[in-house]
This record gives C-alpha cells, structure tokens and sequence, in this order.
C-alpha cells in the first residue's frame, strides 16, 4: 500500500512540475543597443528558444517548461558600437519548496562555450545578484547618468 501511494505522489508531482512554464521577456527600449543572442544554459525543457537578435525597440521571450527543480541562464551580447561588448545574464533557479530566484545582470564576461564550465559560471553568477521580476536594467548613454534601458519580467504559469 505504500509504494501504491509513493508511485500516486510521485506521479502527482511529475504532473505538476512538465505543467509549469517560465516566461522570460525583455523590451529593448533603447534606440541605440541591440542584444544578439549568445547562448543558454537550462536543465529543463526549452519549449521557445532566445531570438538571435533583439532589436532596437524589439522585444523577445523564451520559454522554459517542467521548470521546478531545474536552473539557467540566458546569455545576450548588449552591442553598442562605442561601449564594445558587454553580456546581459538572465538565470533562474526553481526548487520544489523554495522561493524562485530570478536574477538579472550586466557582465563583462559571458556564459562560457564549455558544456562542464557552464553549471560553475551559472553558480558563481547566479548568486552574485537575485532579482525580482521587473527589474531594470540600467545603462548609460554616453556622459550621462544612467537610465532604464531594458525591462525585465519573468512569470511562472501553469498552462
């Protein structure tokens, strides 16, 4: 009777974690910058891959599913041609249990190419700066005080 309900609970739970879908947008609200689309990192299913390129005034989402108990990061080049290259980190970590984490951030490294490196850059990262969704990233143009740039929102549905 009790491996009955372990294998009940157990599916019960599978059920509810292949439901739930993270929606990541940003809005590029910026006339001058672009982001390109560098890579990504997740442990669960990609159902809307990052667009290669969010263009000026554009806006892109992606979209993860069976997210709980998983992790990523998206990792998008901000390209403006007098700042050179700086990368735009988006990562989440959703554990059955706990509170989900969004954090959101500029870098001047990206998400490495090598697939073991990859869960090491995410947990060094990730840590550095959790956000709530809605966060704003800030960029400056030059000589000026910075300014909201891109707008960040992150949802967890169950359809």
């Amino acid at each position: 009777m009790e491996v009955a309900a372990l294998n009940v609970g157990f599916s019960l739970l599978q059920k509810i974690s292949t439901k739930q879908k993270l929606r990541i947008s940003i809005n590029n609200n910026h006339a001058d910058l672009s982001l390109e689309f560098n890579q990504y990192y997740y442990t669960g299913k990609c159902s809307t891959a990052p667009e290669s390129v969010a263009k000026r005034s554009g806006k892109f989402t992606a979209v993860f599913e069976g997210i709980i108990n998983t992790e990523g990061m998206i990792c998008y080049n901000i390209m403006k041609p007098s700042f050179g290259y700086k990368h735009l980190l988006i990562s989440w970590k959703a554990q059955f249990g706990y509170k989900n984490e969004f954090c959101v951030q500029s870098s001047n490294e990206q998400l490495p190419e090598n697939k073991e490196e990859k869960p090491k850059f995410f947990k060094m990262k990730h840590s550095l700066n959790p956000q709530s969704p809605g966060y704003i990233f800030k960029w400056p143009k030059d000589g000026e005080t910075p300014k909201a740039k891109f707008m960040f929102t992150a949802t967890m549905t169950d359809r």
